[in-house]
């Protein structure tokens, strides 16, 4: 199983404004598309990214190596 690259949730400080998501994964995709003077920490009350959940999933679905 591939070790999960969970971090503390983190979000675009534009995600409040365009009824964004949160993300928790280092390797999202859509989070490592915002820009350093972008990103706000916590969650806020946003909802989690489907990205960060797909991997997650992918990551528990993986065979043993």
């Amino acid at each position: 199983m591939s070790k999960l690259k969970k971090v503390k949730p983190y979000r675009s400080i534009r995600a409040d404004r365009a009824s964004g998501v949160y993300h928790d994964r280092s390797d999202c995709p859509t989070g490592q598309q915002i820009h350093s003077e972008e990103l706000a920490a916590g969650a806020g009350r946003l909802q989690r990214c489907a990205e960060c959940e797909a991997l997650d999933e992918g990551s528990r679905a993986s065979p043993p190596s």
